[in-house]
């Protein structure tokens, strides 16, 4: 009878490599870390960094409702909320690097027009750090609601704040503002507690940038 191997099977290193791997690919270091009170305290669309900001929240808490809120139409293909998580997860495919990205870095920021937007980020990964654009569009809205109830809202132009104002013949005068709902609003105007109107800021792209 032969006598049995007296070292470790030639398979050994091949496990020894995938174990590896599999700590590595755990290690608390590479997981990115659950949102704290300030991130979720910071959420919001009125500017195309915080918009990033709040989409990097939303992608480290794997909230879909909340990501869904911060990219366009044009970003999340057309999908409705439904749809987006087979979408979102086409595009981690075809970008790997972007799970990662509610650890990046903000390292520029560029106004394109009133309503474009282009940010410059990095973020490390096992295999170096990533550098990626960021673009945004803005687009306006108008509210209408009754307490805790939505009662009306619609799209508006891009910037609907500024428009709204008007000028006065007197300069000690306030400025003053005058909103114009859509007359096909149908909704009891003493039921409504409050207006709001504004500009909120989605992320239209994101893309690597090539190494030079």
């Amino acid at each position: 009878m032969p006598a049995p191997p007296s070292g470790p099977p030639r398979w050994a290193p091949v496990l020894l490599v995938l174990a590896q791997g599999v700590l590595v690919a755990t290690a608390p270091g590479c997981r990115t870390p659950r949102p704290g009170n300030e991130q979720w305290l910071a959420v919001g669309f009125r500017s195309p960094r915080q918009a990033f900001k709040t989409f990097q929240t939303a992608l480290a808490a794997d909230a879909l409702t909340l990501e869904y809120r911060c990219v366009s139409s044009s970003f999340r293909r057309g999908a409705s909320q439904l749809g987006y998580r087979e979408v979102r997860e086409q595009i981690l495919r075809e970008q790997p690097w972007l799970r990662r990205a509610a650890l990046a870095e903000i390292t520029a920021e560029q106004r394109l027009s009133p309503t474009r937007a282009r940010l410059q980020a990095r973020v490390g990964s096992l295999f170096g750090t990533v550098e990626f654009e960021v673009e945004l569009v803005a687009s306006g809205y108008a509210e209408v609601w009754g307490e805790e109830e939505l009662l009306w809202d619609e799209a508006r132009d891009a910037a609907p704040v500024p428009a709204a104002f008007g000028t006065t013949d007197s300069p000690s005068k306030p400025p003053t503002a005058r909103i114009e709902l859509d007359p096909t609003a149908e909704f009891d105007p003493r039921s409504a507690t409050e207006l709001r109107v504004g500009l909120e800021w989605r992320i239209d792209a994101i893309r690597s940038i090539d190494p030079r």
